[in-house]
Formats: structure tokens, sequence, C-alpha cells
């Protein structure tokens, strides 16, 4: 429906204002750690320069798993008609193909 697609499109906005406004405070708040960690036999540097890109990854992580589990495809209004029609084309078209090769 259209009042679902206009409210998407406003949490779409809203979301893009806020990590527009809330990214560079991030990056502020990470600049201010700075250690090492050992991940699987190697040393990786946690500060101001690469804060932010494992923040991120930790994130778009979460996010994924999310989607993995919680997604689910919405049935969409008049898919099985139309696959019933092209099924019908289909079939019309072989027919009047093997009716030409006689």
């Amino acid at each position: 429906p259209f009042a679902l697609r206009s409210m998407a499109s406003a949490a779409f906005g809203v979301a893009t204002a806020a990590g527009a406004a809330l990214g560079p405070g991030m990056a502020i708040v990470l600049d201010l750690f700075d250690f090492d960690f050992t991940l699987f036999g190697t040393t990786y540097t946690f500060n101001g320069m690469t804060g932010p890109g494992y923040f991120m990854a930790v994130l778009w992580a979460i996010y994924t798993v999310t989607i993995f589990f919680a997604f689910t495809e919405p049935n969409r209004v008049g898919l099985t008609e139309m696959k019933e029609r092209e099924k019908k084309q289909r079939f019309k078209t072989t027919s009047l193909a093997a009716r030409s090769r006689r």
C-alpha cells in the first residue's frame, strides 16, 4: 500500500539523517580508544583511525545475522496469477512453434 511506502521512505530519511548526525560523534568517541588485540594469532591495532572501521564491521555482521534469521519474503499480490499467465503464454508459444514446423 502507498501509505506503507511513504512511511518506509520517511523512516529511511530519518535513519539517513541520524547516521549523518551520529557518525562523526561516534568517530570522536572511538578516537578515545587506543589498544592492540590479538585475534587468531594476528595482532590488530584499535585507534582513532581503525576504530570506526572495526565498529562498522561489527554492526554489519550483526545486521547480516539478524536479516539472515529474521527476514521472510512477503507474499506479493498477484504473483501466483502472473506465474499462471506466463505458463499459459509459454504453452501457447510452444504449441504455435510446433504447428509451424509441421
